[in-house]
């Protein structure tokens, strides 16, 4: 006898969308401090109880909305060729990139680079967890593949590319969270991409500085 298929359950469907969509509003509206899942239901229209029926935790909608702007991250590094292009350009191509994503998409840039935390994800579901980590490293890699680019052409002393792909990604990072706290005294945002392009720039410098070091020791 053939298996019948269970059907998606459209209600059940309906309700996690509208409990995320009104997640989503909250969190970039408010905050994961400001945030409550009473104010998520009364937002979505369904009582905590509904709401708890998908999420187990406010942490579990937070990091899945997160997950978000990560997908959206990792497709405009996509953006880059990393076939026909040199370490240099790719190094400002990757930086650029990242700019977009902070200013095209600032709340997801917050959540992920500012609020998001051990503890949060921690608290999370084990799926939520794994998902997350799968989507990290592959956003990861970007940096990584850019550093062996470097490395091969010896713009980069022989390291582990991990490390130097993670000082990449401070450097530029630290700019932008600075741009997002508000505080014009720090930087503005009129000078959000060169002040971040101008760092990956220094890192970039510096590294060239130890590789050529590093190659005439070995000559």
């Amino acid at each position: 006898m053939a298996s019948i298929k269970k059907l998606p359950n459209n209600k059940a469907a309906v309700r996690r969308e509208k409990v995320l969509d009104a997640a989503r509003e909250l969190f970039f509206k408010k905050g994961y401090k400001g945030t409550t899942i009473s104010d998520i239901a009364k937002l979505a229209d369904y009582s905590k109880r509904s709401v708890y029926l998908d999420f187990n935790t406010k942490d579990d909608l937070f990091v899945t909305i997160c997950l978000e702007g990560l997908e959206i991250f990792r497709s405009l590094l996509d953006e880059v060729d990393f076939e026909n292009a040199s370490y240099e350009e790719l190094v400002q191509k990757a930086a650029l990139q990242t700019v977009k994503f902070s200013k095209e998409h600032s709340e997801y840039f917050r959540m992920n680079f500012k609020e998001a935390s051990p503890e949060i994800l921690n608290n999370c579901d084990s799926s939520i967890r794994k998902a997350t980590a799968r989507l990290e490293r592959s956003i990861m890699e970007v940096p990584v593949s850019v550093v062996k680019k470097g490395i091969a052409d010896k713009s980069i002393p022989p390291m582990d590319p991990y490390k130097a792909a993670m000082i990449f990604t401070a450097g530029g990072s630290g700019v932008l969270l600075l741009a997002i706290t508000g505080n014009q005294t720090l930087i503005s945002q009129d000078e959000v991409e060169k002040r971040v392009v101008s760092t990956i720039s220094s890192i970039k410098d510096g590294l060239r500085y130890q590789a050529n070091h590093y190659y005439a020791a070995k000559a």
